[in-house]
């Protein structure tokens, strides 16, 4: 379970500290993303910082508009998510899905992905059974 959510948690990484000031985050301009800080939340352990080495094959993600996919980069993935809405609120960009993750295991969730569509920061939630994550980063302009 916890390898799907982490799958999950990757699509939904799409940040990092890398800001573009002259990208454009208007949910037509595909993204290129990097998380900076992943959170870990579950009722017995409250939220702890996801390390390096738990988080290195989730860093980095494409978001594409046109397919509406969201995919991770890490050389050995091929996962991606449907992005099922987007919409814009507030000065930000926000995006929103379904993860079923493994067939044989109860690990699905939703995710929500809000970017600023002035700088590309982003902030992610993904609720599964009984964990969170929630993340930080930013995106630059793919196109």
């Amino acid at each position: 379970m916890r390898n799907a959510i982490i799958c999950c948690v990757a699509v939904l990484s799409a940040g990092s500290g890398l800001f573009a000031v002259a990208a454009n985050f208007d949910g037509k301009t595909n993204l290129l993303c990097t998380a900076t800080e992943v959170y870990e939340c579950d009722a017995a352990n409250a939220c702890r910082v996801l390390g390096a080495e738990d988080a290195h094959d989730i860093r980095h993600m494409s978001v594409n508009f046109r397919n509406k996919t969201i995919t991770l980069d890490h050389i050995d993935s091929s996962h991606s998510s449907r992005i099922e809405r987007v919409d814009t609120v507030d000065g930000k960009l926000v995006l929103q899905g379904i993860e079923d993750g493994n067939n044989s295991e109860v690990d699905g969730g939703g995710w929500t992905l809000s970017i600023d569509d002035r700088y590309g920061t982003l902030v992610f939630t993904l609720a599964g059974e009984a964990v969170a994550f929630v993340g930080m980063g930013g995106c630059v302009s793919a196109d």
